[in-house]
């Protein structure tokens, strides 16, 4: 289906409820990876994850950021076309902070977002992400950004079931590109609470929240791709999380494709 402001909604299902929600620029791709289970403990561990390719941008990075904001587009609403609340969403689309050193671009402009939905096991668990990619720098080809990315999930199955991991990465393609700053940037335990991160390059600063009870976040698979990839994974055992990685990306041959990768390990 395509919306007013130019992007487009794409849902599939299948008979149990199992499916996915896309919602974001047209011509993107997805690939859905088949649900699995395993062993783990003596305890069955099923497994879930999507990936979303979107075609990078046409044009410069002055024209990228003007045609989003004359478009009408914001997270909120592919956010809520996904089924993510609007208003968790609304963190993504803050306005960062600037202080110090200006970049060649106002701060906060944003170049592109999207969201997609992933329901599992006859849509009892189901896994939210949506990135928002705003612009740090742009000199010529030679650009800087960050992608925000939040991952919600939940497992609403009664009994001894729960979350035992939720992962959300984004991996870029081009030549050269890497991710070069990034939160969170250790691993930590955690309690039942918020945790709070920040990132400041040039000057520009990204507030990430993460709600978490119990387990461990860590950074994942931070520039395993040769052009560049990270994001963040928790682990432990929970009916419901939600996770907050961002990554200061160089791309130093301008704009690149780019794929957000989300996945779920559940009881």
């Amino acid at each position: 289906m395509k919306n007013a402001d130019g992007t487009v909604t794409s849902k599939w299902s299948d008979s149990s409820g199992d499916g996915i929600i896309y919602s974001g620029p047209a011509d993107a791709q997805l690939i859905v990876a088949p649900q699995t289970a395993t062993l783990v403990n003596g305890q069955q561990q099923h497994a879930s994850g999507v990936s979303v390719t979107v075609p990078q941008l046409a044009t410069s990075a002055n024209a990228a950021v003007a045609a989003y904001a004359q478009s009408g587009r914001s997270v909120e609403a592919d956010a809520a076309r996904v089924g993510m609340s609007p208003a968790a969403a609304a963190a993504l689309n803050a306005p960062l902070a600037s202080t110090g050193v200006k970049p060649a671009l106002a701060a906060g402009t944003i170049l592109n977002e999207w969201c997609v939905t992933n329901y599992a096991n006859g849509a009892k668990v189901y896994d939210t992400a949506c990135v928002v990619r705003s612009l740090i720098q742009a000199t010529g080809s030679n650009y800087y950004w960050y992608d925000s990315t939040l991952s919600t999930a939940t497992d609403s199955q009664t009994g001894i079931h729960g979350l035992t991991s939720v992962t959300t990465f984004m991996t870029y393609g081009g030549s050269g590109s890497n991710v070069f700053n990034w939160v969170p940037n250790t691993p930590i335990k955690t309690s039942c609470s918020d945790y709070t991160f920040s990132i400041t390059e040039l000057g520009i600063t990204l507030g990430s929240t993460n709600q978490i009870c119990g387990g461990k976040i860590a950074v994942y698979d931070l520039n395993t791709n040769p052009n560049g990839s990270g994001g963040a994974k928790w682990s432990g055992l929970s009916s419901s999380i939600s996770i907050q990685p961002i990554m200061a990306v160089h791309a130093p041959t301008g704009n690149q494709s780019s794929y957000l990768n989300i996945a779920v390990t559940w009881l």
